[in-house]
């Protein structure tokens, strides 16, 4: 990986709070309950995206479980027009996040919602969406069938990209995957092979 996303500074308060620099050494700020390690999947995701813009510049891009919406919002300063979503209870942490972000960037198209994966999604409500990211989603079994039904709502479209980063680590894991290749063409595109941490590109069969 040519661009690396690095973090300049951590503090903690009530919440911790990370600066990481990205693309043109600007920077992001992430706030969140606790430092959780699925954002260095994000991180893997987001220098992915660096590395390889023309995937997603000028598009509209979807976030599921965006968690602290570090890929998002690296696809947004990359220029995609980004939608991070979460479940109901997430929200805060991601919303102020992506709020804390945006005064410096005023030409950057991004913005936070809910995304309830055990409710029914409308394919017509994510018609516009050419990529969908997610960074570690596919590690909580009870998930996974609601998982693969909000990923085949937004890819009814299919010239949809979806791009996970994620580690394979249990035999439910690989099951899942197993199960979305009845639907998707699932290719390995790269591995961190530090971090052990791939990244997948799904298309709808």
């Amino acid at each position: 990986m040519e661009t690396k996303i690095s973090l300049l500074t951590a503090k903690k308060k009530k919440a911790v709070v990370e600066k990481y620099n990205i693309v043109n050494n600007s920077s992001l700020i992430l706030k969140m309950e606790d430092r959780n390690k699925k954002r260095m999947h994000a991180v893997v995701l987001g220098e992915y995206l660096q590395d390889h813009r023309h995937l997603i510049q000028g598009k509209k891009v979807l976030e599921l479980g965006a968690g602290t919406g570090l890929a998002g919002m690296v696809a947004a300063a990359l220029g995609a027009d980004v939608i991070v979503t979460e479940r109901e209870s997430a929200m805060p942490h991601l919303t102020s996040t992506v709020l804390a972000n945006s005064p410096n960037r005023k030409h950057w198209k991004i913005k936070a919602s809910v995304l309830d994966w055990t409710q029914p999604i409308h394919y017509k409500t994510y018609s516009d969406v050419d990529v969908v990211l997610g960074a570690d989603i596919i590690y909580i079994e009870e998930t996974f069938k609601d998982l693969l039904k909000v990923l085949m709502s937004l890819t009814h479209n299919r010239i949809v990209q979806v791009l996970l980063s994620c580690k394979i680590r249990y035999d439910r894991d690989r099951n899942f995957l197993k199960m979305m290749e009845e639907h998707f063409s699932i290719n390995e595109i790269y591995e961190d092979h530090s971090r052990h941490i791939k990244i997948l590109s799904l298309q709808r069969l």
